[in-house]
């Protein structure tokens, strides 16, 4: 009989694709409406306020990278962070080992973007 070795990565990587794919609907909505209720500022009117200063200050433009930059900062902070962690809690769905706290804060980011440029488009 040969032994065989097991990549455990490959095997934790598949578990965590299958539990991303059953929770995909789960996790959008969660998203949507926590960074919603957490943001409480559209996207446009951020852009806009985000110009402003950008306009008072004398830089030359501005670029899409350094407001996301500067939103993925905001969210990377300790506090939203713990917040985040509390409200998912609460759902039955979520595992915190499918999902590291990093892959939330870009899930948030995006999410929050997202659905502000879909009200535009």
């Amino acid at each position: 009989m040969t032994a065989s070795v097991v990549d455990i990565g490959i095997y934790r990587a598949a578990r965590r694709k299958r539990w991303l794919e059953a929770n995909h609907s789960q996790m959008k909505g969660f998203l949507s409406t926590f960074v919603r209720q957490y943001i409480g500022v559209a996207f446009e009117d951020l852009t806009r306020a985000y110009l402003a200063v950008q306009s008072q200050n004398r830089e030359p433009s501005w670029d899409f990278v350094d407001l996301r930059d500067l939103l993925h900062q905001v969210l990377s902070e300790a506090d939203f962070r713990e917040y985040l962690r509390e409200h998912l809690r609460d759902v039955s769905w979520y595992e915190p080992a499918m999902v590291s706290e990093d892959q939330l804060v870009e899930l948030c980011l995006s999410s929050y973007i997202s659905e502000s440029l879909a009200h535009v488009i």
